[in-house]
């Protein structure tokens, strides 16, 4: 009976689980796994940080020189071609003339007189309002603007604004006095019998614009690539037109350089240049410096950075 019932108990089940030992060594591979995915991780990050710092430096030069390209190409332009039969405007005049200049190596204006045009309905009488085809809501009073045919062109200061119809401040005369009459439609109008000179083909108004370029403080801790527009005005100055326009940022510095017809290399000695100097400059060469994201370094250590230099030729000049 006694060996009936030990044979009757039941074994026990053999302990399942890990000992410390294989708890310890699988810990081990998984921080391992783990540091490496972290590793290569960090890596990816950096080189994804990197590039993108590198590409938003590309993309501020690429926006930079297309737009001062356009601006520059543009100097000097009239809606009705060159500026050498310019009359009227004075010191304004000589320098929508002169297309382009520098103070310094880090200020750019251009002087662009094709801006804001508008065609004219009718202008038969040296004192009499300029008629327009359409009014233009970009002229105000005390605007200097351009009137011109393919004759020529003068500059003047608005009085008064009625609609589509422009007051002179003084009636139209050329530098030898002679009254100007811009334009006769073809049936309709009759030319004044005081029309000193009058046009024989279609006449338009434009707006003298000064772009300015430079490098200004962003208000973040850095600095940027600014485009300044600004009018003409009677007081023969200028009134900036809205907000400078920041064009790129984290630009550090701009560094100019000009070449007029008969220079056999860029001049960057301009300071004392006149504006016979300016009126034969045809080309302008730009270099700007454009720094990455503060928090990304090359391989010696600094901030990412980069130096480009480009050469855009006026259009609107001989010998381009």
């Amino acid at each position: 009976m006694k060996t009936r019932i030990e044979k009757m108990k039941l074994q026990p089940a053999l302990q399942q689980g890990f000992t410390l030992i294989e708890l310890m060594v699988a810990m081990l591979i998984g921080l391992i796994v783990v540091a490496a995915a972290g590793g290569i991780f960090l890596s990816n990050s950096r080189v994804f940080r990197t590039s993108e710092s590198v590409g938003r430096i590309q993309e501020n030069i690429r926006a930079s020189f297309e737009i001062l390209s356009r601006d520059i190409r543009e100097a000097s332009a009239t809606p009705c071609g060159d500026t050498q039969n310019m009359q009227g405007g004075g010191a304004l005049s000589r320098l929508l003339r002169r297309g382009i200049s520098s103070s310094s190596g880090s200020v750019l204006d251009i002087y662009i007189g094709n801006q804001y045009v508008s065609e004219v309905a009718s202008h038969v009488n040296a004192a009499a309002p300029v008629s327009l085809v359409a009014a233009n809501g970009n002229y105000v009073v005390g605007d200097v603007l351009l009137i011109c045919n393919a004759d020529i062109g003068m500059m003047f200061n608005v009085k008064n604004i009625n609609g589509a119809l422009l007051t002179p401040q003084h009636p139209l005369k050329n530098s030898r006095g002679a009254n100007l009459c811009f334009w006769r439609p073809a049936s309709g109008a009759v030319w004044s019998t005081d029309c000193g000179m009058n046009g024989a083909s279609l006449a338009y108004v434009s707006k003298p614009i000064r772009y300015r370029w430079q490098i200004r403080s962003n208000g973040r801790g850095g600095t940027s690539l600014y485009r300044q527009a600004a009018r003409f005005t009677s007081a023969g100055n200028f009134v900036d037109i809205g907000s400078a326009a920041e064009v790129a940022d984290n630009v550090t510095q701009m560094s100019l350089a000009f070449r007029r017809k008969d220079d056999a290399t860029f001049q960057t000695g301009y300071g004392g240049w006149g504006d016979d100097d300016w009126r034969e400059v045809v080309a302008v060469q730009i270099k700007l410096k454009l720094l990455g994201n503060s928090d990304e370094r090359g391989t010696d250590g600094n901030v990412l950075s980069r130096e480009v230099t480009t050469v855009i030729a006026l259009r609107n000049r001989e010998g381009v």
